[in-house]
């Protein structure tokens, strides 16, 4: 699995879930691209060129998943047969793409709320100092840029 992030956030990867999946952590599979369409373009192209066997990719937005996709398929690989594709913030252009990529969704109203909650927690109490770290569900929704290998 290779993972296109904008900087090193591959942290899944490197944790205990990460290894409990099974996902070996190995960083020459992270690539460091802008998460953009041409970024995910010039990753697409790149990973086609590694010639590891690299069953499938997660980005860090859709656009670049996209970009990945035209990467990929100008290279001969065809998603997913030869390459599952994975996108985050299902946006509405998911369903367009052929294939329809697969993406993983997150409830930004959520999110939204959950940082001004504890915005004002903080304000409220005088702390504003001490870091802390909110961990919220996403879904993943299925499409068709993916296949199983089992």
């Amino acid at each position: 699995m290779v993972t296109v992030t904008p900087q090193d956030s591959s942290g899944f990867l490197r944790s205990e879930r990460g290894l409990e999946c099974g996902i070996p952590f190995r960083p020459e599979y992270v690539l460091n691209n802008i998460p953009s369409y041409e970024g995910g373009l010039a990753a697409g192209k790149k990973i086609a060129s590694m010639n590891e066997g690299i069953t499938a990719v997660v980005t860090t937005a859709d656009i670049c998943a996209i970009g990945i996709m035209e990467g990929a398929r100008l290279s001969g690989l065809r998603v997913p047969i030869d390459l599952s594709v994975i996108g985050y913030d299902d946006l509405s252009l998911c369903r367009f793409t052929t294939p329809k990529l697969t993406s993983i969704s997150q409830n930004v109203e959520l999110k939204a709320q959950t940082a001004i909650k504890l915005l004002l927690e903080k304000i409220l109490a005088g702390n504003n100092d001490d870091p802390c770290q909110i961990t919220l569900d996403v879904e993943l929704v299925e499409r068709q840029s993916v296949i199983s290998l089992f």
